[in-house]
């Protein structure tokens, strides 16, 4: 099986993720429509970033999940960090956006809506990408382990897709035991931040209605 991009470095990734998405800000500013650079930004950055690793990752078998998984990339951490936080300031953003969204009419009320909408979407999805990928490399870390998904076969991404998926949604696990301290740990921050952040989404969706109603 082809690497399809898997040896590039977190932190190469998250630049060319980043420089992607400040060419696309441009282009909305040289359009004049520059109230929607921060979420065409973040938008075309967050496309970039999950299209770029889930098509990196998703068909990966356990033993390619294995060898990616134990890649050394000492930057990792601080992009990972760097990603939740631009997630969160994401929210922000579409904060101020619906206020204005508020105050205005037509097809750019109906813009800021639906750029407000995307950038909900794709916050929500590069938080539970980024611990995918964070449980696969403490499961495959030294000998192999830590969660036990209740079979013979080493997991590959797409179960610890799965794994992330469901505590984000639900903010626990349900047929998984975490049977490692630090992946413990781990699941405990992504359940903590996985709750903050629907409180955001929840809170952003009344803004939202309540902008739709005016």
């Amino acid at each position: 099986m082809t690497d399809r991009g898997r040896g590039v470095s977190a932190s190469i990734r998250i630049t060319v993720c980043a420089v992607v998405g400040v060419l696309a800000g441009a282009v909305v500013a040289a359009l004049g429509i520059w109230w929607l650079v921060p979420l065409a930004v973040w938008d075309i950055a967050a496309v970039v970033f999950l299209a770029w690793i889930w098509w990196s990752v998703w068909a990966v078998d356990a033993a390619g999940t294995a060898r990616h998984a134990r890649r050394d990339d000492p930057r990792r951490g601080a992009s990972d960090g760097l990603l939740l936080a631009a997630s969160l300031a994401s929210l922000l953003a579409v904060g101020i956006i619906l206020v204005r969204a508020s105050h205005s009419s037509g097809a750019t009320k109906d813009l800021l809506i639906g750029a407000s909408i995307i950038s909900i979407l794709l916050a929500w999805s590069v938080v539970h990408t980024v611990f995918c990928l964070r449980y696969a490399r403490l499961y495959y870390q030294g000998a192999p382990g830590g969660i036990s998904f209740n079979e013979d076969d080493p997991p590959s991404y797409a179960d610890f897709g799965y794994l992330s998926l469901t505590i984000g949604m639900t903010f626990q696990v349900s047929d998984t035991d975490l049977q490692a301290k630090a992946i413990r740990h781990t699941a405990t921050r992504h359940a903590l931040l996985s709750y903050m952040f629907g409180t955001l989404i929840i809170a952003t969706t009344i803004n939202l209605v309540a902008s739709l109603g005016q």
